[in-house]
């Protein structure tokens, strides 16, 4: 599941993902609301999960995964 959340934010970030670290922050990528919610979309779609507004306040690719995986397991 973390390769496939880390190889979706590379795609929407246009940065390669070895570039890219659990601890990376959405800003430091470059996301701002609209390309974040466009993330989100496209990993519900990917995973089958349906996003709870936690989501939404994820500051870093970790805590992003995390409340994925909570999720996931619902």
């Amino acid at each position: 599941m973390v390769n496939i959340i880390l190889n979706t934010v590379s795609k929407f970030s246009d940065r390669k993902v070895t570039e890219i670290g659990l601890e990376s922050s959405f800003n430091s990528l470059g996301f701002d609301d609209h390309r974040f919610l466009e993330l989100v979309m496209e990993l519900e779609d990917m995973l089958g999960f349906s996003a709870n507004m936690d989501i939404y306040g994820s500051e870093t690719i970790a805590e992003l995964v995390n409340l994925i995986k909570i999720e996931c397991e619902l």
